[in-house]
């Protein structure tokens, strides 16, 4: 009996752990953004991306370039009320063309990441 509560309690403690591993290694991910990657859209009035957890504001952010590599006049910011949601309001309307938003986090786990991705504008 003593052998088999043992075998019975392992179980449960593995199934726990297997359970819970996809949390402890998760990663901030970008979900979500407006303009969305690949779109066609008229000039935003703001570039706006959302992550799947919180990210560490001091080293997180994104940078927009237009097809020659330029800087937009823009900078990005976290939202007060969601720290997984980051948001560039443009200094001006961007011209037609094709735009690079270029990320870059750190998460709460201390894990970095980066990504890019293009839109245009009509």
């Amino acid at each position: 009996m003593r052998g088999q509560l043992k075998w019975v309690l392992g179980l449960a403690a593995a199934t726990s752990l297997v359970a819970l591993a996809p949390n402890a290694f998760a990663h901030a991910h970008l979900i979500a953004s407006s303009p969305a990657a690949n779109a066609t859209v008229a000039s935003p009035p703001a570039i706006t991306l959302t992550f799947n957890d919180p990210l560490e504001p001091r080293f997180s952010g994104f940078e927009i370039t237009d097809a020659q590599n330029h800087e937009v006049n823009a900078s990005s910011h976290p939202d007060p009320t969601n720290g997984a949601v980051y948001t560039a309001t443009l200094a001006q309307p961007l011209a037609p063309g094709l735009y690079h938003v270029n990320w870059h986090l750190v998460a709460h786990d201390g894990h970095r990441m980066r990504g890019i991705f293009d839109f245009t504008v009509r």
